[in-house]
């Protein structure tokens, strides 16, 4: 309990200090003013400048360091720990803000007001920056996607449950185009070494790609069933918290099945095969109405913390410490991969393989 409370703390510590490091470099009064007054109050002087900044160090730097330590060694007790490809990026960028906020304070801290000022548009940018990044990378990266799918072990079953009964589908896709040769006019202005402005006018060429067609065809499925495995898809799971991937899976019944496929598929890349220079085929399939393929399903919901959270997150998302947030996700939850197998035929009527 006492080691839970010193690291709530010292959270708590890291995120004061990065709050009121972005005020000073927005640069506000207040919060400038406040800051002065307190070194005052603690007789500040050249000596203590390397001590304050080594401290200011270490609450920006040892939560992640120790974020780190803690997902490895959970990580090599537990190999099933689901590895976010998103918390790196995030780490990248966590990582640039902090190297920024430290450069900020050494001038801040070490220089006089006038010499850290010549840098402080510089500093807002790029704090700028990184925060608006941070912004949209909050709705990119996988615990968003999670966070906003939270279900109970229930719920979910009833989802997986759902699937089974619904329908199948297949499209066939076509991209026709080619690239054309198109000339513009190029326009650029440039101001010479006596201040006066000079513009020169130029034509260039470049390529532009026209599309000429591009549709989808359903291929049409007379029979379908279901083949899932219900007892492995419903099967308890040992984790308390539990990220699940659903995966869909549409198989021909038999070989009169694959070969009414291929013949289909076969028509339809002949009938557009010379719609232009360049002619894409693809297919997709899937299952109608399969809105998520990611779940994170809770035991009991009444468990949930505060921290499972997207307002959590949010907040977390605009402080240099997400991409840890990311590994403490992974940290207490397990993966688990699901298939919803359909079965289609032109020929046969098909009956569900699946026993609830």
């Amino acid at each position: 309990m006492l080691n839970k409370a010193l690291q709530i703390i010292f959270a708590l510590c890291s995120v004061t200090v990065y709050l009121v490091s972005l005020l000073v470099i927005f640069d506000t009064p207040w919060i400038t003013e406040q800051i002065d007054n307190f070194f005052l109050a603690l007789n500040y002087s050249s000596q203590h400048q390397a001590s304050y900044f080594t401290i200011i160090v270490i609450f920006l730097t040892f939560p992640d360091l120790l974020a780190i330590i803690f997902y490895l060694r959970n990580r090599a007790k537990t190999p099933e720990m689901n590895h976010q490809f998103s918390a790196f990026w995030r780490f990248f960028i966590d990582s640039l803000i902090i190297i920024v906020i430290l450069s900020f304070l050494y001038e801040f801290l070490l220089f006089d007001s006038d010499y850290y000022r010549n840098d402080l548009y510089e500093f807002q940018f790029c704090i700028g920056v990184l925060l608006c990044l941070s912004f949209i990378l909050f709705f990119v990266f996988q615990p968003f996607q999670l966070l906003k799918n939270i279900v109970s072990t229930q719920d979910a079953h009833t989802y997986l449950r759902e699937l089974i009964n619904r329908t199948p589908y297949i499209n066939f896709h076509v991209h026709a185009y080619h690239d054309e040769t198109r000339i513009r006019v190029v326009t650029e202005s440039h101001t010479d070494s006596e201040g006066e402005t000079h513009t020169t006018t130029r034509t260039e060429t470049y390529q532009e790609r026209v599309t000429t067609l591009q549709l989808n065809k359903p291929y049409e499925i007379a029979f379908w069933r279901d083949a899932t495995d219900l007892q492995e898809l419903l099967s308890p799971q040992r984790f308390r918290i539990v990220k699940i991937k659903i995966k869909a899976l549409i198989n021909p019944y038999d070989s009169r099945a694959q070969q009414h496929y291929d013949s289909q598929w076969e028509k339809f890349c002949n009938q557009y095969r010379g719609a232009d220079v360049v002619v894409d085929f693809s297919v997709s399939s899937g299952i109608t109405g399969m809105k998520t393929d990611l779940l994170l399903v809770f035991l009991d919901l009444k468990e949930r913390p505060f921290f499972l959270s997207i307002f959590f997150y949010f907040g977390v998302s605009l402080t240099p410490f997400c991409w840890a947030y990311s590994l403490w996700l992974d940290q207490f939850s397990a993966v688990s991969e699901k298939t919803i197998l359909k079965e289609y035929s032109q020929f046969d009527s098909l009956e569900s393989s699946s026993s609830f």
